[in-house]
């Protein structure tokens, strides 16, 4: 087997915080995290991926993992060979919903500020 061909990491905030890995470790069950975890496994070792598991969403990605009560969903973008996990959440509905998507936009935002900031400063 390749090895990965992009790496997953936590979307932080400058305090710290992580709100995907929280979510993931407070918001769903044991089995639960294996399963979303051996998507975003797959998502690492396979990239790219398309739909059913990953399909675009505006600026970024959203893979979708089918539990018993209902769609996990982790929004996620590639970049510079890393796979940076930027809002995760749980729905009933298929449909991507409003507020996911704008949580996401804003972490991704934020996350390319940071980034313009730091190439301005080199």
């Amino acid at each position: 087997m390749e090895g990965k061909k992009v790496r997953a990491e936590f979307f932080q905030y400058e305090n710290g915080a992580k709100p995907v890995r929280d979510w993931l470790m407070n918001e769903l069950t044991e089995n639960e995290r294996k399963e979303v975890g051996g998507d975003i496994a797959a998502v690492e070792f396979e990239w790219p991926v398309g739909p059913p598991l990953v399909k675009k969403v505006g600026e970024s990605w959203e893979l979708r993992t089918v539990l018993e009560r209902g769609w996990s969903r982790v929004f996620f973008i590639i970049e510079e060979g890393r796979m940076i996990l930027i809002h995760g959440a749980v729905k009933k509905s298929a449909k991507v919903s409003r507020d996911d998507a704008v949580v996401a936009s804003h972490r991704l935002r934020l996350l390319r500020s940071r980034k313009d900031d730091k190439d301005a400063n080199k």
